[in-house]
C-alpha cells in the first residue's frame, strides 16, 4: 500500500472516529500531495504524455497528475512537518500555548507517516 492510499484509508478512519484533529491534517496532507502531483499546465509534453498513458480522470476537469514516488511523497509531508514545527517555535516564542499545543498535535499526526 501506498502513503498515498494509506493516508486515504487512515482519513475514513479518522472520520469515523469523530478525531478532528487526525481528519483534518490528513485532509490537509491528501491535498499537498495533490498540489505536488499536478503537472504545471505551461508544459505540454508532460501534460500530453501522461493524458496517454492514464486515459481516464479521477475527477474532471482536473489537472493531470504525475505519479509521486515514495520518497517524494516523504519529502513533500516532511516539508509540511518543518513548518509546523518553525511555526510552533514561533507561537512558544510569544507565549501562545494553545495554538502551539494543537499544532504539536498536528505534527503528531503527520510524524506517524514520516517513521
Amino acid at each position: 500500500m501506498t502513503l498515498y492510499e494509506t493516508l486515504k484509508a487512515d482519513l475514513l478512519t479518522a472520520r469515523k472516529e469523530r478525531n478532528q484533529t487526525a481528519t483534518l491534517v490528513i485532509r490537509m496532507l491528501i491535498g499537498e500531495l495533490d498540489n505536488a502531483a499536478a503537472v504545471d499546465v505551461g508544459d505540454r509534453r508532460q501534460m500530453l504524455a501522461i493524458e496517454t498513458l492514464s486515459h481516464t480522470s479521477s475527477r474532471a476537469n482536473s489537472r493531470p497528475r504525475k505519479e509521486l514516488s515514495e520518497a517524494e511523497m516523504r519529502g513533500v509531508l516532511q516539508e509540511n512537518a518543518d513548518e509546523i514545527s518553525a511555526a510552533i517555535k514561533d507561537y512558544e516564542r510569544m507565549g501562545a500555548t494553545q495554538q502551539s499545543a494543537d499544532l504539536r498535535a498536528q505534527l503528531t499526526v503527520i510524524n506517524r507517516y514520516l517513521t
